[in-house]
């Protein structure tokens, strides 16, 4: 057997909205770790969880 018996086709990144979720998750993170250097507490907090907890977990 060969190699090319096992690479199958490539995965259509293009048609797919996973990237836009991956960022926007990204960005609450960052949103998060903003109030941190800000000098503000913790952040803000959804049903008692703080921001950034949500997308990591």
């Amino acid at each position: 057997m060969n190699a090319e018996a096992f690479r199958g086709a490539s995965y259509p990144y293009a048609t797919n909205s996973l990237n836009l979720f991956r960022v926007a998750l990204a960005g609450l993170v960052l949103f998060a770790h903003s109030w941190y250097l800000a000098g503000r507490g913790a952040g803000p907090l959804v049903s008692g969880e703080n921001l950034g907890t949500l997308p990591v977990t």
